[in-house]
């Protein structure tokens, strides 16, 4: 393929904060399930920090990758005997699982 025909399509989210709504979504879940689950993330700022969830009354964002751990070992994290087989929370990990920064090469139409 000639290279003035490829494209290259960045997928740039430039953040990975969600509004509740468009985490809801793009996840396919209830927005009152993505609420009450932000109010137990919000709980957890000893494994994610207090930039999990931004609150500043007129808007809330929560943070994808936090988000997403949390949801992958929820279970496990509120149980005291359980959590300390939860492995450190790594954002990297998942950034590369959802393809952070990924380039996508198409062909020109």
């Amino acid at each position: 393929m000639k290279e003035e025909r490829r494209k290259v399509v960045e997928v740039i989210r430039g953040t990975p904060y969600r509004r509740p709504t468009d985490l809801a979504d793009e996840l396919q879940m209830s927005r009152k399930t993505v609420l009450e689950r932000r109010k137990e993330l919000q709980q957890e700022t000893e494994r994610y920090g207090v930039t999990a969830v931004i609150d500043d009354e007129k808007t809330v964002l929560i943070n994808l990758y936090a988000f997403l751990d949390f949801m992958k070992y929820r279970t496990q994290l509120k149980d005291k005997n359980m959590r300390k087989y939860v492995p450190p929370y790594d954002p990297k990990k998942w950034a590369d699982a959802c393809a952070y920064g990924t380039k996508v090469y198409m062909e020109a139409m």
